[in-house]
């Protein structure tokens, strides 16, 4: 009883302390609920690493085998019973894994291992060796001693304990698991045997005939395969891919591009004109009127006259300006005095509105200077340099397929040619057919430059409109403000109003100078310079072609008269009969570029031949000579146009150059 007294006694204190029975203070479950709690995680208990583990004892034996490969014999032949066990399964690994090796080790490692070889040799004959000599002869002895001392020492004190030990283990296991050992090999020795002859019967009669009769089918198919994939799919695949890349880069990417260029992107331009995007129509070009406007300094009412008071007394507008002075001023008692004050006024209201007319058309011209700018590097970059090399690319590969396709036309004709007048107007008419595609090919590339050429004149000439406009109405209000104040002044004479209009010729000048900007803006002459590059680069092509297109009809005509069916075109046989006229016809020069349908035209027409043994041209070196004598803005016009090899080649060059970029 004493004792559950006490311990009711000292439960009691606990509870008046804030302890409970525990020893802890009590704990709220409501403010647990309301708050969060962060509990420390549960300490894992840190597993004790003992020297059995099973990594320890893997890591053991991988040294321990390795220790022992060092001692065993140099080769598979001097094994014997007294060699480890494990040099055995050493040199069957080797024998199995070195002529597998041998020749990857010989093809990657051996030119690494090759210059530093000589050094490995120099240390194994001065370092290791001698090493290994003074090991034996010093170190041996040593050895041996302390393995006698060693083994001495077992006998002697140790190998007693371990026997005993031994024998303690042996009766353990004689008693305890030799029993189980010996029921689970009598129970699973049975089942091992049967499925070692399940297995060998099923290898020797099933698995392996099997294979026999399967491994010329799978080689057979695999090579195949291998054939089909390699010889057939992959060339087809990169054949594929290579015409797509080229179809889309030369001839669909070309070609969208310039009709987005020539139709897509006009009509979006006018779509953003018209919801406002394109162009600002804001109040934002009126706020230098409004300024205006609203900083014109009026002039007193002590100079105007009493019927102008009376009628600006009534106006609001002049009211509200002058709630400033509220008391009336007194009249001029003299004319002189409201001359001298109108010249003020005169003086002032001009020379105020020079100075903010002069300002607005600074800054008008700065403002037109930037929109023209813009409108040119954007029909430059945008147009010029792409739609324009686009149209170039094209035109050359144009000429390039035409020539190609003319050639191959000639030969059809010279091989199914039966009467020679008839075959020559074949000849000439394909000819005239070719030189048709080309001459319409360059031609778009003239209308394309003069329609965008157009249009970005155009342009400028609206944002030049615009900003005109806006002058003009900075200027009619100034003008009408001036003209408006000084009807109601007395003392304006008649000379001032002169003075007046010729402050409005003066605004006309300046209106004229911004007009001026306009056209005659650096900008616009390199845009204008650069249009003009691309289309005397595309009719210098045409000129070439066209020269071509003589020289193959001269030799087309030759061949057929000598029923010559070769692809070759080469001018080197020819007879030198007709080399003058072929020189007077592919000489001509194209002076303009206006003239140039004329000139493709003669160019065609001309060089008609009087025999069929003078149906001649120029040879290829005159050929060549002509295509520097072009370079070189035609210092000679005695020369003959490009072989037509060398068209060919400069024409893919630059088709494929262009078509990269």
């Amino acid at each position: 009883m004493a004792g559950i007294k006490a311990g009711k006694f000292t439960l009691k204190k606990k509870i008046e302390k804030g302890v409970d029975s525990n020893g802890k203070p009590p704990v709220d479950s409501q403010k647990i609920n309301k708050q969060n709690v962060r509990l420390k995680p549960a300490k894992m208990k840190k597993q004790r690493k003992g020297i059995f583990r099973l990594t320890n004892i893997l890591r053991l034996f991988i040294w321990v085998s390795i220790f022992t490969v060092f001692y065993c014999p140099s080769s598979n032949n001097l094994l014997n019973e007294d060699s480890p066990k494990i040099c055995v399964a050493y040199y069957k690994v080797a024998d199995f894994v070195v002529p597998t090796l041998q020749p990857y080790f010989e093809k990657f490692a051996t030119p690494y291992i090759g210059p530093i070889l000589p050094y490995c040799l120099m240390l194994q004959r001065r370092v290791i060796t001698p090493t290994m000599r003074a090991g034996k002869r010093y170190g041996k002895p040593i050895v041996t001693k302390v393995q006698d001392l060693g083994g001495t020492y077992w006998q002697k004190h140790i190998h007693k304990y371990a026997q005993k030990y031994y024998n303690v283990i042996e009766e353990k296991y004689q008693e305890s698991v030799s029993s189980y050992v010996d029921f689970a090999y009598t129970t699973v020795s049975p089942l091992c045997h049967d499925a070692e002859r399940y297995a060998r019967t099923a290898y020797s009669e099933i698995i392996m005939p099997n294979y026999r009769v399967a491994k010329p089918r799978i080689i057979d198919g695999y090579k195949l395969a291998s054939d089909t994939v390699v010889k057939t799919l992959y060339p087809c695949a990169k054949w594929t891919f290579k015409a797509g890349k080229t179809f889309l880069t030369r001839t669909l990417g070309p070609k969208l591009i310039i009709i987005y260029g020539e139709s897509v992107e006009p009509q979006l331009k006018k779509i953003g004109k018209r919801l406002g995007r394109y162009r600002d129509h804001d109040m934002n070009d009126l706020a230098p009127v409004l300024t205006f406007c609203s900083t014109t300094q009026y002039p007193s009412s002590e100079t105007l006259s009493p019927v102008s008071k009376i009628y600006l007394g009534s106006s609001s507008t002049l009211a509200s300006i002058h709630s400033k002075s509220d008391d009336p001023e007194p009249t001029p008692n003299s004319d002189l005095d409201i001359r001298e004050k109108a010249q003020q006024i005169v003086t002032r209201d001009l020379r105020y509105w020079q100075e903010r007319f002069s300002k607005a058309a600074d800054e008008a011209a700065d403002e037109l200077e930037i929109h023209i700018n813009e409108i040119t590097s954007r029909y430059i970059s945008s147009h010029a340099e792409i739609i324009g090399k686009k149209h170039i690319s094209e035109l050359k590969k144009t000429v390039l397929h035409s020539l190609e396709s003319l050639r191959t036309t000639i030969l059809s004709i010279i091989q199914e040619s039966e009467d020679n007048l008839d075959s020559r107007d074949k000849v000439v008419s394909a000819v005239r057919k070719t030189g048709g595609t080309i001459k319409e090919k360059a031609q778009s590339i003239r209308r394309w430059k003069q329609n965008y050429r157009q249009q970005m004149i155009q342009n400028i000439r609206r944002v030049t409109e615009d900003t005109l406009e806006i002058l003009d109405t900075i200027r009619d209000a100034g003008l009408q403000e001036v003209g408006m104040r000084w009807a109601w002044t007395d003392g304006i004479t008649y000379k001032d109003w002169i003075k007046y209009h010729a402050v409005k010729s003066k605004f006309a000048e300046w209106r004229l100078e911004i007009e001026k900007i306009a056209t005659e803006h650096p900008e616009l002459g390199k845009a204008e310079e650069r249009f003009k590059e691309i289309e005397i680069e595309a009719l210098k092509i045409a000129e070439n072609a066209a020269k071509e297109l003589a020289l193959l009809k001269e030799i087309g005509i030759w061949k057929l008269s000598i029923k010559d069916g070769s692809d070759e075109f080469s001018t080197a046989k020819l007879p030198l009969t007709d080399v003058e006229d072929a020189q007077r016809v592919l000489g001509k020069a194209l002076d303009s570029v206006t003239d140039f349908s004329s000139y493709f035209n003669s160019i065609l027409e001309t060089a008609s031949p009087r025999t069929p043994h003078s149906e001649v041209s120029p040879s290829l070196n005159e050929a060549k000579i002509l295509s520097h004598d072009d370079k070189t803005n035609k210092s000679d016009t005695s020369a003959t146009s490009p072989s037509v090899s060398d068209i060919d080649s400069q024409t893919v060059t630059a088709a494929s150059s262009t078509d990269n970029e």
